[in-house]
C-alpha cells in the first residue's frame, strides 16, 4: 500500500466522521461499519516493499527513466499498444535501482484497469 492509498482511506475516514455528525444522512451503524472497512484496508495493506522484494535494500543511483520504462514494458504484454518513451530524452532520476519493477507495476495497474483508448 502507498502513501498516496492511505492518505485516500484516511480521507475516507474523515469523510465518514463527518457523516457520522449528520447522521440523518447515512444510518449510524453504516457509517460505523464502513469507517470499520476503511481503517481494515489500511492496516491489511501491504508495504510496497513486499509487493517489490528488495526495494530500499540497494543505494540509490541516477538511472534513465526511458531506459527504466523500456525494462518493464519487456515484461508487459501491451495487447496492440504502442508505448513512446523518446520525448523523455534523456531525463534521469535518482531512485531505487529497482525502479523498473515500480514502473512496470503501474504501467500493468494502467493496462489492467485503465480500459482501450
Amino acid at each position: 500500500m502507498t502513501r498516496h492509498d492511505v492518505l485516500n482511506q484516511l480521507m475516507a475516514l474523515k469523510a465518514y466522521g463527518c457523516l457520522a455528525k449528520e447522521c440523518s444522512v447515512i444510518p449510524c451503524s453504516g457509517i460505523s461499519r464502513e469507517s470499520r472497512r476503511t481503517l481494515s484496508n489500511v492496516l491489511s495493506g501491504s508495504p510496497v516493499h513486499e509487493r517489490i522484494p528488495g526495494i530500499g535494500i540497494e543505494t540509490p543511483a541516477w538511472q534513465n527513466g526511458a531506459d527504466c520504462i523500456d525494462l518493464a514494458l519487456r515484461g508487459l504484454d501491451l495487447a496492440g499498444r504502442n508505448v513512446d518513451v523518446t520525448d523523455l530524452g534523456e531525463v534521469e532520476v535518482f531512485a531505487d535501482p529497482l525502479l523498473h519493477k515500480v514502473f512496470f507495476n503501474l504501467i500493468e495497474n494502467s493496462l489492467r484497469y485503465g480500459g482501450r483508448r
